[in-house]
């Protein structure tokens, strides 16, 4: 079962050209359909916002499901191909978290060897019932 989902908000919680979070009520109703799954923010938002800033843009229930953010590796990730996922894989480290998705809109930024653990949302788009069907898939079946 999918415990874990880390959050990119770029192209995800609204489309790259449209209004800040305009996704967000809806990604957040079809969250609320798994109670267990706890958010970690993979977003580039984490490097500019406090964590406490970034949990005033979500409903206070799903706030308080925010675990945290993955880390700034700085000067290394431009060193990486894979920075989202270097940045998750270093969250991830020391932690007894396996079961784990990430939803982004930069498939780029994740190995081949991850996309399993990727949704991928059209940029221009965002949060969309095609993305929200995948989320409940998986998160439904593991």
């Amino acid at each position: 079962m999918i415990t874990h989902l880390f959050l990119d908000f770029d192209g995800v919680l609204h489309p790259l050209a449209g209004p800040p979070f305009s996704r967000l009520p809806f990604f957040e109703l079809v969250l609320r359909e798994f109670p267990h799954v706890k958010l970690v923010i993979s977003s580039s938002w984490r490097t500019d916002l406090p964590l406490s800033t970034i949990l005033e843009y979500f409903s206070p229930d799903i706030a308080a499901r925010v675990i945290g953010s993955t880390p700034d590796l700085g000067d290394f990730i431009t060193l990486t191909r894979y920075a989202r996922h270097d940045e998750i894989q270093t969250y991830l480290s020391g932690t007894e978290i396996i079961n784990w998705l990430a939803i982004d809109d930069a498939r780029w930024q994740f190995p081949t060897s991850a996309q399993d653990r990727l949704i991928c949302c059209d940029p221009a788009v965002g949060f969309d019932e095609s993305i929200a069907a995948n989320l409940r898939f998986r998160l439904t079946n593991g």
